[in-house]
């Protein structure tokens, strides 16, 4: 969704098409920590998420930082009729489709439809996960605890 959306950018030259678009990427965008924390939960354990879910955020900035090389060096690039900022926008967005429909037939949900992996890793994912304690988060523990000063200042 992210990839498509940014390669339509490119097509637009008008604000509001433009501020409408980058609304839907917004929306796009608001998923990606939810889905990769559901993902994530879904393969690991509960006292190996944090180690998984930290690297993911450690490598956000590193690849902002990267992708802003890329856009200085790309944005005065032309080709054919199309400005800089477009091949900007297609150069960025393509790689986003591509990856995006190969994960969506490669990457399973859990273990046990992972068909990359053998039967006995299979197994032994799941007897792992099933070793695990079960998550359980009591919402009225906040109420009853007294020594949370931001509750109970």
């Amino acid at each position: 969704m992210w990839g498509v959306t940014v390669a339509r950018i490119y097509h637009h030259c008008e604000r509001r098409s433009i501020v409408l678009i980058r609304l839907a990427l917004g929306a796009a965008e608001a998923g990606i920590y939810p889905g990769v924390s559901y993902f994530i939960a879904k393969w690991y354990r509960k006292n190996e998420r944090g180690k998984r879910f930290g690297l993911m955020l450690l490598m956000s900035p590193i690849f902002t930082v990267f992708g802003a090389f890329l856009a200085y060096g790309l944005v005065d690039i032309e080709v054919g009729v199309l400005s800089g900022w477009r091949v900007l926008l297609l150069i960025e967005g393509a790689p986003a489709i591509i990856i995006g429909v190969i994960i969506y037939f490669v990457i399973a949900d859990t273990p046990e439809d992972a068909s990359w992996l053998t039967e006995e890793e299979s197994r032994s994912a799941l007897r792992r996960m099933a070793a695990a304690p079960a998550d359980h988060f009591d919402k009225m523990a906040l109420v009853r605890d007294d020594s949370c000063p931001l509750i109970f200042p």
